[in-house]
């Protein structure tokens, strides 16, 4: 299975979960990546099997991870 964890993170705590759930997945074995919002192309991710996503929640999502959900639409 192929995996791509894709986070935004303000403080950096998201970034550390993101970083800890990777590592979690590398060490058994699977094929997973990791991307900022910025840096994830939107197009190459129908390559992947599973799409994990972390962002603060600030009482609703912040508007660039909403943003890219919305892209993610056609997926």
């Amino acid at each position: 299975m192929r995996s791509i964890i894709i986070y935004f993170s303000l403080t950096g705590n998201t970034k550390k979960v993101a970083q800890a759930i990777h590592r979690g997945m590398s060490r058994l074995g699977e094929q997973c990546d990791i991307a900022t919002g910025k840096e994830v192309d939107i197009q190459r991710l129908t390559n992947y099997d599973l799409i994990g996503l972390g962002s603060p929640i600030w009482g609703g999502l912040p508007p660039n991870v909403r943003r890219l959900i919305d892209a993610m639409s056609p997926l």
